[in-house]
């Protein structure tokens, strides 16, 4: 594979806006997948697997679950039980929804384009207390909003920043990865080379004949990002490789989930091993490394 120039995307801007909210939603979808199949069906069936397919792709199988999860969660958020403040530019309050302070927020849209100004109420008294509630035409105007907005560009563009910010969060749970990957990995193994070969003969060119993706070696770029991740070190023994070897060799790079078990060609599948620990590893499931060396 031609390796990709990334120096462009060197910096990223970090608003923290829904950040740890999609994060905690990734891991959950990762970690307790065979709790939540019926909510990943969408990502994976008709052989959704496809679009993981294709060799060290900059826009990992991560970023496709933190677009996942975001849009889920924008979905249940946007229904008019979540209301916004926020003041006008007559120093009015008012009130919106989610996603219109979210595109606002990373500068998507120039201004708030649908407000709540007159939230329509039913009264409910049960005892001596009355309680108050929305008609449902209002979930039913803001999840109408909502669903027009998840067509647009902007949109797309707000789940792509979305998506960069939570990697950025994430990259380094080798944990969770290998539990997203283990995830992928029984889709890949779903079907074998005949199927693939007749069904998506486009994608036969990265399977082996015994249904698994071929060994493709990382590209620079992606090297670079695991190298700097793991701080230059075996994550199993701890051992200090920066200098002994040559960083990006290419041999370094272990796939957390093997190829051999359905594993993909992902910067997300990849940690730093030493020789000595990658050919011990082999093609063996383990968990990785739970040790991370502090900052300081």
């Amino acid at each position: 594979m031609e390796d990709v120039e990334m120096d462009g995307e060197a910096w990223l801007e970090h608003q923290y806006l829904y950040t740890y909210r999609i994060a905690d939603r990734v891991q959950e979808l990762a970690e307790n997948h065979t709790a939540h199949l019926g909510d990943l069906e969408s990502l994976t069936a008709d052989f959704g697997i496809a679009e993981f397919i294709r060799p060290w792709q900059p826009d990992s199988a991560l970023h496709k679950f933190i677009r996942y999860a975001a849009d889920d969660l924008m979905e249940s958020d946007n229904t008019g039980t979540v209301k916004m403040p926020f003041w006008d530019r007559s120093r009015n309050l008012r009130w919106t929804v989610p996603i219109e302070l979210a595109l606002t927020s990373y500068g998507l849209q120039d201004d708030i384009r649908f407000t709540l100004a007159n939230i329509p109420q039913i009264y409910e008294t049960i005892g001596n207390t009355t309680y108050a509630r929305d008609a449902p035409e209002v979930g039913d105007a803001c999840f109408g909003h909502f669903q027009s907005v998840r067509l647009t560009q902007p949109y797309m563009d707000f789940l792509r920043q979305v998506s960069e910010e939570v990697f950025f969060v994430m990259f380094t749970n080798r944990g969770t990865l290998q539990k997203l990957h283990e995830y992928l990995a029984y889709y890949v193994t779903e079907n074998d080379y005949a199927y693939v070969l007749a069904e998506h003969p486009a994608l036969a060119g990265f399977y082996t004949k015994s249904g698994r993706l071929q060994r493709r070696n990382p590209p620079k770029w992606a090297r670079r990002a695991v190298f700097f991740r793991d701080r230059g070190m075996c994550t199993a023994c701890r051992r200090d490789i920066s200098g002994l070897l040559d960083p990006l060799g290419a041999e370094n790079y272990d796939h957390i989930v093997p190829l051999a078990v359905g594993g993909l060609n992902d910067v997300t599948n990849l940690q730093l091993l030493c020789r000595t620990c990658n050919n011990k590893k082999s093609d063996r499931r383990e968990a990785p490394s739970k040790s991370y060396r502090r900052w300081y």
